[in-house]
């Protein structure tokens, strides 16, 4: 199973698409393999922002989960902490629980 994130610049779109066009292959080897493409860096206060999941489900399936472009990854980092350690119940925690239990979906892993 393959998570590709993208956040809205040109820059991380084209890179979005060469994963996209390897998952793709790997996936024509093995059916079994799955893709889903995770808005990174989002500021839904902007277009870009706005029109990232609209152009993401043209090129696959999108998770349900976004990570919004926010501080408290940068102040988790400058602690060197996880943003899952970081400023529990913040919103930047409770996207990534979000993303972590749909990936765990993804993979088929049971978890209680």
């Amino acid at each position: 199973r393959m998570t590709i994130p993208v956040g809205a610049s040109v820059l991380d779109m084209d890179a979005a698409e060469e994963a996209i066009r390897v998952s793709e292959e790997a996936i024509e080897l093995d059916k079994k393999k799955k893709f889903i493409l995770v808005p990174m860096k989002v500021q839904g206060n902007t277009t870009a922002g706005k029109d990232l999941i609209k152009i993401l489900k043209k090129w696959g399936p999108v998770s349900n989960a976004s990570i919004g472009l926010r501080v408290a990854f940068s102040e988790a980092a400058l602690q060197g902490v996880g943003g899952n350690q970081y400023a529990r119940n913040s919103a930047a925690h409770k996207e990534l629980k979000i993303l972590a239990l749909e990936t765990i979906n993804l993979m088929g892993v049971k978890h209680g």
